[in-house]
This record gives structure tokens, sequence and C-alpha cells, in this order.
């Protein structure tokens, strides 16, 4: 359940678990008053009280249902002060007015008004400004009534810095409220907002590829060493004339193997390695080049931030401020 107060009057907005909302029902307004041969409108057509004692809600003064939309309610009664309030009605929903009447005194009137205008404009237009007891966010500029006393103010709208402002409002004054909001801080250019491309680093090469390559060439010499060429000898030794045309066989294949993955060791890693150091020589110039070219890029953008960020400081003199002004 919420409660609003407002002049003279508190509306309850009573939970819609009381009564199933649905979109196309109407809300429920319920009526109290402490007094008899009051007199309501609603949007300046006279209600009667056609509906007092319904069963629903028995102690109501009347009961009617509205369809979705705003609405003004003024309760008169001759020697009371009028009391006047807008309320957007939600279909399914369920509004009790209990209202209390003050009677006229000439000498208490502003006292027991309890009530000021408040006109509110903004810098820019169509600001959200929520002021604290009003349900609604008020979109300036627009003209409210409001209940006397201390009251809270934040104005908020795309592109601006949130804005707050803290007031004591006294009865019956008229007051005006200007909001001028400043600039939010503007986000930081990048290379892409001034059509600037970075230019990529090359990685460089590891000499560690040659080295390992020569390593594969001295594992290879060495197993050719044992297999055929070492089997060969052994065979030759062990078992003498019988197996001669075979070992010969052996150590010569095992010698060539063995020969030959010697030289290509010593060859290709070498050539490996200055392909390398041929590769890295290019892409280290062509880093310093790029590395040149990104920094002029980020010496632009620092220019222009700090261009973009004078400006936003300098468009935002006198910003950030309430205006008021009080009849």
């Amino acid at each position: 359940m919420k409660t609003f107060y407002l002049t003279l009057v508190s509306i309850i907005l009573m939970s819609p678990a009381v009564f199933p909302q649905q979109a196309d029902s109407p809300g429920i307004i319920r009526v109290k008053v402490d007094l008899d041969s009051v007199t309501l409108q609603i949007n300046s057509e006279t209600i009667e009280n056609d509906s007092y004692g319904n069963a629903l809600i028995p102690d109501a003064w009347f009961i009617i249902n509205l369809p979705q939309g705003d609405y003004e309610f003024v309760f008169q009664r001759e020697g009371y002060i009028q009391i006047d309030t807008n309320i957007a009605i939600l279909p399914g929903e369920v509004y009790t007015f209990d209202v209390r009447f003050l009677v006229v005194e000439e000498d208490t009137t502003e006292i027991l008004s309890g009530n000021a205008t408040l006109d509110l404009t903004s810098d820019p237009e169509n600001v959200s400004v929520i002021v604290e007891m009003i349900p609604d966010t008020v979109i300036a500029p627009s003209t409210i009534n409001i209940k006397a006393g201390d009251h809270s103010f934040r104005a908020l709208a795309d592109g601006f810095e949130e804005l707050s402002h803290e007031m004591a409002i006294d009865a019956d004054n008229t007051i005006s409220l200007k909001f001028i909001l400043a600039f939010s801080r503007p986000a930081g250019l990048t290379a892409e907002d001034l059509e600037l491309e970075y230019k990529p680093l090359i990685p460089l090469r590891d000499e560690m590829e040659a080295t390992n390559q020569k390593n594969m060439f001295n594992n290879l010499t060495e197993t050719f060493a044992l297999i055929p060429l070492g089997q060969g000898i052994l065979a030759r030794l062990l078992l003498g004339d019988e197996t001669e045309a075979g070992a010969n066989i052996l150590i010569a294949v095992g010698a060539g193997l063995t020969a030959g993955s010697y030289i290509l060791g010593q060859i290709i890693p070498r050539r490996k390695l200055a392909k390398i150091r041929e590769f890295n020589e290019e892409a280290n110039r062509i880093n310093s080049e790029a590395n040149y070219h990104n920094k002029e890029i980020d010496r632009e953008l620092e220019r222009n931030n700090s261009e973009l960020l004078e400006n936003w400081m300098l468009n935002n003199q006198n910003r950030g401020t309430v205006e008021v002004t009080i009849e």
C-alpha cells in the first residue's frame, strides 16, 4: 500500500492483489469525507453520490469506476477550503480519498492552506524532474501545486549530469525553479573517431628454431651411427665371413646416412638461422616505422582530447546551477 500526502487529502493506492488487475478493467475510486453536502468535480464534471452505501465498501461516501487516464479532482463544501488534486488512474487499481476539510478562517487561511505554486523550467527543455512526495516524474516546463515544507528535487536528461536541489517552500508563494544542467563529460576520442589507423607490429622469429633444427640432425646422426652402421660392424666382428656381404651393406648404408645427416646438420640450420636474422632485421625496421607512426597518433589523440575537455569546461561555465525566483 502506498500513501501520497497531498493538500488536505490523503490518497491511498491499495494493493492490486485486493482487486485483480485486468488490462481493460477500470480504476476504482472510493471517497470518504468527514462532512455532508460535499460536491466533487472530476475534470470539471460534477459527480453525484448516488453510490452511497455500496455493499462493496459500505463506509464510502460513494464509489465510481474510471477508465485509465489523468484526472483532476476538486472537492468543495461551503465554508471550507476547496481541495484540488490530480492523479493518474491505472486499470484495476483501487484509490481511496480520505477527505478532511478545514474551515475557512480569515486569520489562518495562509497557514492552513499549506500550498505553493511551483513553475519548473530547464535548460535544456524536457528535463525530467523528480520531486519528493510527488509520485510521477514532472517534465519541465511545467507548473505544479506543492505542499509547503522542505523538498528535494532531482533533474535528469540524457547527455547531461544529474542536478540536485533542496529548498524550503513557504505556503502561498509562487516559486520559479530553472534547472540549468551541466553537459556530461565527453568520452575520449579514439583513433577511429579521427579516421586514423594504428600500424600493427610484426612479431620477431626466435633463433631457437635453427638451434632446434640442428639438434634434430645431431640426433639423426647418432641414430644412423648405431643403426645400421653399428649393426654392420657388430655383425662382422661376431659372425666373421659368414655375414660379410650383409654386414658390408649395413656398414655402407649406415655410413652414408650418418655422413649425410651430419653434413645436412651443418648446412640447413645455418641457412635457417641466416633467414631468421634477415627476417628479424626487416621486421625491426618495419616495427620502428610503425612505432613512430603510432606515437604520432597518440600525440594527435592527446591534443584533440585536451581540446575537447577544454571546450567542455568552457561550455559548462555557469551551468550545473538552479535559478530560484520567489514571488
